[in-house]
């Protein structure tokens, strides 16, 4: 583990795609980064050279819009599959909106090739949790999902659909 100091646009923000970004959560972490400065530090992993930003999403919308340039990231040594994994492990204390860990787990499965089981391992959840999530994803309408991520739906109300 290594700490440095960043400007936020050396950062690839590519595995921003397997989460959610709730205005309320951005507005308040803008707030906190005026008032207090940054209490934490982003994780990124080293991917020859390119900073893959893991967890601090939403630190580094809020510090965009408060005119922060740089940030402190912690830097780590993971591959392509654990970064995607450590998505998920970093954030699961504070949750994860179910469309997160569902788009997650089938990109595990159907872009990594990982199966169930390697994906259950990985995530630290039984088999059975990722073959529900993943069922769950599948059956899920192209409209549902966007209204999911959207955060148009309110909690529950994607699994009794």
């Amino acid at each position: 583990m290594e700490l440095r100091r960043l400007k936020i646009e050396a950062l690839d923000l590519s595995l921003g795609r397997l989460r959610q970004f709730p205005e309320a959560a951005v507005r308040k972490m803008a707030s906190s980064l005026r008032s207090k400065g940054q209490l934490s530090a982003l994780v990124a992993a080293d991917e020859d050279g390119r900073l893959v930003l893991i967890d601090g999403f939403v630190r580094v919308l809020a510090a965009k819009r408060v005119g922060l340039s740089e940030l402190a990231v912690e830097v780590v040594q993971v591959d392509a599959v654990q970064m995607k994994a450590q998505v998920y492990l970093r954030n699961r204390e504070r949750g994860l909106q179910l469309v997160e860990i569902c788009r997650l787990v089938r990109e595990l499965v159907e872009v990594d090739g990982l199966s169930q089981v390697e994906v259950a391992d990985l995530l630290e959840r039984h088999k059975s949790w990722v073959c529900r999530r993943l069922a769950l994803f599948r059956r899920l309408s192209a409209e549902l999902v966007e209204e999911a991520e959207l955060g148009e739906l309110p909690a529950g109300s994607l699994c009794r659909l």
